[in-house]
Formats: structure tokens, C-alpha cells, sequence
């Protein structure tokens, strides 16, 4: 089910790369610098707000830490304190690479 602000966000992040690939092909300016932030393994960013609902709430830019869990699916956990369960990946919202989940057998 795609909400219609689910599909305007898809339409703004395709304009911002039209730009940016217009930008890089003038010869007059330096490369594009990369999509936000550089990320380490196990970092998320945010592409988006998200400011009401029960899964999360962060800020575009917003960085968390995810982790594949069992059933398939990944958790970030926010800096705010707050949690997102999401399908992965999950291009429209964040970017990045969740940490494997390490299971111990005692």
C-alpha cells in the first residue's frame, strides 16, 4: 500500500537525483559529493522525517544503529531513545548496512 505522502517522497528523492546527476555531468563543477553521511557497519541514516506513529521518530540526517534480527526484519535504535522495525532494504527511507545479529550457544 503506497500512502500518497509515501508517494511524494519517492518523487523528491528521484528529483534530488536528477540534480545531482546533472550537477556532476557540468564540467565547470567539482564531483558530486556522496549521499550524506559515510556510514559504519551497522549505521542507518534517515532519508526522511518521521515524527509521529509508533515506529520511530527521527529526523532526516538522523543516524541509528540497526541490526538484522531473527525473523528477517531490521531494528534501528535511534540516538532519541526511540525504535524502528522495518523490512530491509527499505531504499525510500534509509540508507546503509545493519550489523549482522551474532547468536551465542551456551
Amino acid at each position: 500500500i503506497h500512502s500518497f505522502g509515501h508517494h511524494k517522497l519517492h518523487q523528491a528523492h528521484q528529483a534530488a537525483a536528477l540534480k545531482v546527476g546533472a550537477k556532476s555531468q557540468r564540467a565547470d563543477l567539482p564531483d558530486a559529493s556522496p549521499p550524506g553521511p559515510i556510514l559504519a557497519d551497522g549505521e542507518i541514516v534517515a532519508l526522511a522525517d518521521r515524527t509521529v506513529g509508533e515506529n520511530g521518530f527521527f529526523r532526516a540526517g538522523d543516524i541509528g544503529q540497526a541490526n538484522w534480527q531473527e525473523d528477517g526484519s531490521v531494528r534501528i535504535n535511534w540516538r532519541n531513545g526511540s525504535t524502528t522495525k522495518t523490512a530491509w532494504p527499505n531504499h525510500s527511507w534509509y540508507r546503509g548496512k545493519p550489523r549482522k545479529t551474532v547468536h551465542t550457544f551456551i
